[in-house]
C-alpha cells in the first residue's frame, strides 16, 4: 500500500516480486502458491497459501510453515481483518490429488499473524470455500463457496 511500484505475484513454478510496477520481476521463492495476501500494516509480511500454509515477515525472502492440522487442503484466498493484522483468514478447498478427491476444510483462522491456524467454520455446510471478503468494520466475514452460495459470518468485535 505504501509503494505502488512493489507487487507480489505468484503462480505453480513460485513467488516473485516487482519493484518498477510490472516491468521487471525478481523470482523470491519455488515453491508453489495459489494465494497470497499483503499485511496492510506491514508491507514486509506475507501470508502465502497453496497445499500449505507459510508466512514471511521480509517481504518474501524467506518463508516459514504455519502451524495447522496436518490434513490436506488448498488454499484459495486469504484475507487480513480490517481491524486487527494479527487475524487472517483463508478459505480452502477441494482438489485432486493422483486422481483422489481431497476436501476442502472451509475457513481456517489466524489470530496471531499466521504462525498458527485453526478451524473457523463451525456452522458452514459447504467446506469447500473459494473466497472471502471481511466488511471494512470487521463485524462479518463473507465466504464464498463452490456451486455459487455465499455464507455471512458473524465476527465477534475484539474476539474474532
Amino acid at each position: 500500500p505504501q509503494n505502488p511500484e512493489r507487487f507480489w505475484t505468484g503462480g505453480a513454478d513460485g513467488l516473485y516480486v516487482t519493484n518498477d510496477g510490472g516491468e521487471t520481476f525478481d523470482k523470491l521463492q519455488d515453491t508453489p502458491i495459489n494465494s497470497l495476501a499483503v499485511d496492510p500494516n506491514n508491507p514486509e509480511k506475507l501470508m502465502i497459501g497453496g497445499h500449505e500454509l507459510y508466512y514471511s515477515i521480509d517481504g518474501g525472502h524467506t518463508l516459514k510453515d504455519a502451524e495447522y492440522s496436518n490434513l490436506p487442503f488448498l488454499v484459495n484466498d486469504i484475507v487480513y481483518s480490517t481491524n486487527s493484522s494479527e487475524t487472517i483468514y483463508a478459505a480452502t478447498g477441494s482438489y485432486y490429488d493422483l486422481g483422489l478427491l481431497k476436501g476442502g476444510r472451509g475457513v481456517l483462522r489466524s489470530t496471531d499473524g499466521g504462525q498458527t491456524w485453526h478451524s473457523f467454520s463451525a456452522g458452514l455446510a459447504n467446506k469447500n470455500t473459494t473466497s472471502l471478503a471481511i466488511t471494512p468494520d470487521a463485524k462479518y466475514l463473507y465466504v464464498g463457496t463452490v456451486g455459487g452460495s455465499v455464507h455471512r459470518v458473524k465476527l465477534n468485535q475484539g474476539n474474532e
